[in-house]
C-alpha cells in the first residue's frame, strides 16, 4: 500500500513512539524508512515486505537472556529500558528488519542433521508479530565459517535452512543493552569546544587541588574584570593563582568532555547506593561542566570515573542511573 507524504506523517506520528520525549526525532527518522522501502535483490528469500510499524511485537530468547519489545498505548516499549536511555538509531534498524525480513539465501530443503548448522540449540529464537496478526518464529543457529554469516530456520515454514547476514543476525543475538544509547556525554556539535563551554571543574586524578577553568562571557562581570589583565581572552584558569587558558591545550581537553562512547553498558536504572558499591562514593576523578548547545541552552554535567585498568574506566553521569565502561580519555590526564 503506497503511502502519501502527509499520510506517512501521520502513521509515524501515531504509533512509532518510544516516549512523549522523542516522538519529533522518531518521527523524522521513520518518514525516511517509510519512504525508501527494500530494494529486492536476486536469491534473496523474502519472508515478510511490511513497514517497520507493522511489527506490533518482538520475543527474544538468547544467550544473553529473554526480552521483549511490545506496543503499549500507541508507543513501543523496549523490555524495562527507559524511554530516555534507547538508541533511536539501533531501535529503528532492528524494527526495519523484522519488518522487511528476508534471508540471502536457501541452504538446503529438510536439512537431517541439524547439528551440523547449529540449529538443534539454537543461538537465538525470536518470535516477530505483526498488525496482519501473522507471526514469524526465527531460530538462528551458528556462524557460516566461509562466509561469517549465519545459519537460519523460520517458522510456519518446514525445515529448509537459509542464510542471513551477519548484521541482521547480531540484532537477534545480542543483549537488550544493546538499544541503550553508548553515548555517555552529547556530541559537540559545535567546530569549537571552547565556544561551546562556560565553565569546568576537575577535580581529582593526579591534580594536587581542584582545576576550574571558567569562559570569559559578557554577562559575568567577574570573570570580565578578571580578564582585563590579560587582554582578549576566552576562558581563566582557576587553581594555585589565575592565568590564561592556553588555546591549544585548552581545545584538547575541552573537546574530550564531549561525545564519549562507551564501550559497554554495565548497568541501568541503579540507586545511588548501588552506583556507590562500584566505587563511586570516592572516585578516581569527578568532571563538573556547564555548556551551551547549538540552540543555546545551557546544560549542566557532573561525570564521575572510577579507575579499572590504566586504560579504562567505569563512568557514571549522575542523575542517569546507567553505569558505563569506557577508554581512557584525554581530560583523565590534565595537566594544570
Amino acid at each position: 500500500m503506497a503511502y502519501s507524504e502527509v499520510q506517512v506523517m501521520d502513521k509515524i506520528r501515531n504509533l512509532i513512539i518510544i516516549a512523549a520525549s522523542v516522538v519529533v526525532l522518531l518521527s523524522a527518522v521513520n518518514v525516511y524508512l517509510l519512504l525508501n522501502e527494500p530494494q529486492k535483490s536476486t536469491g534473496i528469500v523474502v519472508f515478510k515486505e511490511l513497514e517497520p510499524i507493522d511489527v506490533t511485537g518482538v520475543e527474544i530468547h538468547n544467550t544473553t537472556g529473554d526480552f521483549k519489545i511490545y506496543m503499549k498505548d500507541g508507543g513501543y516499549i523496549i523490555d524495562d529500558i527507559p524511554s530516555e536511555l534507547v538508541d533511536l538509531d539501533t531501535f529503528i534498524t532492528f524494527m526495519t528488519q523484522c519488518g522487511a525480513f528476508s534471508a540471502l539465501k536457501r541452504i538446503t530443503n529438510q536439512a537431517e542433521n541439524l547439528a551440523v548448522y547449529g540449529l538443534n540449540n539454537p543461538s537465538a529464537t525470536a518470535a516477530i508479530t505483526y498488525s496482519d496478526g501473522t507471526e514469524l518464529v526465527l531460530h538462528i543457529g551458528c556462524e557460516d565459517p566461509v562466509s561469517g554469516n549465519y545459519y537460519m530456520q523460520v517458522e510456519p515454514e518446514d525445515d529448509d535452512v537459509y542464510l542471513i547476514s551477519a548484521d541482521t543476525a547480531d540484532l537477534f543475538l545480542s543483549s537488550k543493552k544493546t538499544y541503550i544509547n553508548h553515548m555517555v556525554t552529547p556530541v559537540l556539535k559545535s567546530n569549537n569546544a571552547l565556544s561551546a563551554v562556560l565553565n569546568v571543574t576537575f577535580t581529582g586524578g593526579e591534580l594536587k587541588e581542584p582545576i576550574t577553568i571558567q569562559a570569559v562571557t559578557k554577562n559575568n562581570d567577574e570573570t570580565m574584570i578578571a580578564a582585563l589583565s590579560f587582554g582578549a581572552i576566552t576562558h581563566l584558569v582557576h587553581g594555585n593563582g589565575l592565568y590564561e587558558l592556553d588555546q591549544t591545550y585548552g581545545s584538547e581537553i575541552l573537546s574530550s568532555l564531549f561525545g564519549i562512547k562507551a564501550n559497554d553498558v554495565l548497568g541501568y536504572g541503579l540507586t545511588a547506593e548501588e552506583i556507590n558499591d562500584y566505587g563511586f562514593d570516592k572516585p578516581y576523578m569527578k568532571v563538573e561542566f556547564d555548556f551551551k548547545d547549538l540552540e543555546g541552552e545551557q546544560k549542566h554535567i557532573l561525570l564521575s570515573l572510577v579507575m579499572k585498568t590504566e586504560s579504562s574506566f567505569l563512568a557514571y553521569v549522575e542523575g542517569t542511573g546507567v553505569l558505563y565502561e569506557i577508554s581512557r580519555p584525554k581530560f583523565a590526564d590534565i595537566k594544570y
